[in-house]
């Protein structure tokens, strides 16, 4: 029988400490509304309903709605309160995130790859969207990382391209990092094959869905916030532009302003797709970091949870050192928590985000019960 490596036993200790720490928030936070949301979404699919005909505040593929459903299944017979239940999926996904983490470093530098992973693993970005917002990116940028893993350690494009596709078919961020793997395919035919594999998933489960409620998902999913929102990236220019011409009566330059954020999926594939030819020639790590990167950039609109998609990339992009542009990706860490901390404060809505809602939602759930 075969002994437990060092690097395992380094793994699975990655693993449950940052399990351990993501529960421990859990438990302490009463969470959001998304959590509430799912919660309704898990009722609806335990029952055998069609969630979109009854919950418009569910705007995904089927998919996660089937993991929420299974997951209240086991955890309502032993007894556990549902709204920690639905944060298990994600809490599970991102602690096996610090293993991934740690793997990917361990082939780059052993040496520093242990630094790495508790990085991740005490990352206050992803704990805080898992064990107390509640979101589920980490599960599906998990078979994002699995793909540049598994990548790392096989080269087969075909298997990274099916965990992307299953990714997207939770969620659609992992398909973003598609054209990262096309500059190492050489014929058309085989970067044909490598898209089609990464889109079937997704198609087969928005084809589910469409089945499921033609009107209500195509509605409610499909045509999600069609318009760029929020001052993220170039938006902030655009809605700056808006402002100013609104200030001044420019209506010409309002329309302008107005359309390019109609436009803001077609200005995210073309950002993507340029950030890929300008970055081709860069090693396979590099050249996710640089496009995830540019959906970063390039996303019309921005949701908190959306900050998870850079974790792992941006402390995987320090595994040699000091790279050049390391000392950025730290600051891009600060910035994109300091956004997630305070940007809804301004709007007037604190208690669905920053670290000082999760202090005045406990003292208020602990110290003044109803």
């Amino acid at each position: 029988m075969k002994s437990i490596s060092g690097a395992q036993k380094t793994g699975f200790l990655f693993f449950f400490i940052a399990l351990v720490l993501r529960l421990f928030v859990a438990i302490l936070s009463p969470g959001t509304d998304d959590v509430q949301n799912f919660i309704r979404t898990a009722r609806l699919t335990q029952q055998g309903l069609v969630v979109y005909q009854y919950h418009e505040a569910y705007p995904y593929p089927p998919l996660y709605a089937w993991v929420l459903a299974g997951t209240l299944n086991f955890t309502d017979r032993i007894g556990l309160e549902p709204g920690f239940s639905v944060r298990l999926p994600a809490i599970l996904a991102d602690s096996i995130i610090a293993v991934i983490v740690f793997q990917i470093a361990s082939h780059l530098n052993p040496k520093v790859a242990p630094k790495i992973g508790w990085l991740y693993a005490f990352n206050p970005i992803t704990i805080m969207i898992t064990s107390h917002h509640g979101q589920f990116d980490p599960l599906a940028y998990l078979m994002a990382i699995l793909a540049v893993w598994s990548y790392q350690i096989t080269s087969n494009h075909y298997l990274s391209a099916l965990l992307l596709g299953l990714g997207g078919a939770l969620k659609v961020s992992p398909l973003f990092l598609a054209p990262t793997w096309l500059p190492s395919l050489s014929r058309t035919s085989q970067r044909f094959f490598f898209v089609l594999l990464t889109l079937l998933p997704f198609a087969l489960a928005l084809l589910i869905g469409v089945v499921m409620a033609p009107q209500q998902f195509i509605e409610n999913v499909l045509g999600y916030r069609i318009v760029a929102e929020g001052g993220w990236g170039y938006n902030f220019i655009t809605l700056l532009i808006e402002h100013i011409a609104r200030w001044f009566r420019m209506e010409v330059i309002l329309a302008l302003a107005w359309r390019i954020r109609s436009l803001h999926q077609h200005i995210l594939i073309a950002g993507i797709l340029l950030t890929a030819w300008l970055v081709r020639r860069e090693d396979i790590l590099k050249r996710t970091f640089l496009i995830q990167i540019s959906v970063q950039l390039f996303a019309g609109r921005w949701g908190h949870e959306y900050t998870a998609w850079i974790v792992p990339l941006a402390i995987l992009s320090n595994q040699q050192g000091v790279l050049p542009w390391g000392v950025l990706t730290i600051l891009w860490m600060i910035t994109a928590y300091t956004g997630f901390v305070t940007t809804l404060t301004h709007s007037g809505r604190l208690a669905h985000s920053s670290n000082f809602s999760l202090l005045s939602k406990l003292c208020e759930h602990y110290c003044h019960p109803t």
